[in-house]
């Protein structure tokens, strides 16, 4: 595909569920249905909320020396952006070379393209142990958690002992 913003082309592997789908247009003489960016993030929005995406984030915004903090349910912030960023985000974490990754988004720069990776500190701890083998305990820190969790212990003790937020140990379980 051509990128809007630079033209240039951009090659994107495609998974076989994604070949089926374009196949069906392209046997059929059918133009693929296009969606202006607008109207898509309003349907992506309208399916995290039948999905229950319902927890709620804060979030901080910063204008100069003042802050504002703003609370959204995590379905309003949908859009077809955070797809792209998760899926940098979920191609690193499976092993994909950033470079890799960068070929597919049509990210040119290596500084941006770090902005779109949502790293956190058990993704941190994780690569630690797994650089240093021989310092790495006999259980990982999800394992422990998740053990934490079936003991009884509450979820936010856990999150403060390892410094994670509460979202973090929410997911784990």
């Amino acid at each position: 595909i051509y990128t809007q913003k630079t033209t240039n082309i951009v090659k994107i592997p495609l998974r076989k569920e994604a070949e089926v789908l374009l196949n069906k247009y392209f046997k059929q003489g059918l133009p693929l249905p296009v969606k202006s960016n607008q109207k898509m993030n309003a349907y992506l929005k309208e399916l995290g909320k039948l999905a229950g995406l319902n927890n709620e984030y804060t979030i901080l915004k910063i204008w100069g020396m003042r802050k504002e903090e703003i609370v959204k349910k995590k379905y309003e912030l949908l859009s077809t952006h955070t797809g792209r960023r998760t899926f940098v985000t979920l191609s690193y974490q499976r092993g994909m070379k950033p470079l890799d990754i960068m070929k597919i988004t049509g990210h040119k720069s290596f500084d941006t393209f770090t902005k779109y990776y949502r790293l956190d500190e058990i993704d941190v701890s994780e690569e630690f142990f797994n650089a240093w083998e021989e310092l790495k305990p006999k259980y990982g820190i999800k394992e422990i958690i998740r053990n934490l969790l079936n003991l009884g212990t509450a979820p936010d003790v856990i999150a403060q002992s390892f410094g994670l937020n509460i979202e973090e140990i929410k997911r784990i379980r």
